[in-house]
């Protein structure tokens, strides 16, 4: 079992080193379209900021309120849930977006 474990962790390291490299289009119009793709990604991640402060900021006073109720000794106390960065969503459109403008994206280890 603690073999497979560590087969699976060396994997999994492996996959996580795996880089790709955005070659931008050559022509003029290419690369406006890249500017656009650029511009939405940026705005993609600005939104997926915000959410994620508020998400903390909700959480902060959720956390307090699950504390007050496990610190008074009630039962069903729940915990709220955790807040991630989301940002990741915005690379597989930014991707898309680049490659329809002529760019080419390729997989390096």
């Amino acid at each position: 079992m603690k073999r497979l474990l560590l087969g699976l962790s060396l994997v999994g390291l492996l996959l996580a080193c795996t880089q790709y490299r955005h070659i931008p289009p050559t022509t003029p119009e290419g690369q406006a379209c890249v500017a656009q793709c650029t511009a939405q990604q940026q705005q993609c991640r600005s939104l997926a900021n915000v959410g994620y402060q508020q998400c903390v900021a909700s959480r902060n006073i959720a956390m307090s309120t699950y504390n007050s109720c496990r610190a008074s000794g009630q039962l069903g106390c729940q915990q709220p849930a955790s807040c991630f960065q989301q940002e990741y969503r915005c690379t597989e459109p930014y991707n898309q977006c680049f490659q329809a403008c002529g760019g080419r994206i390729v997989e390096e280890k």
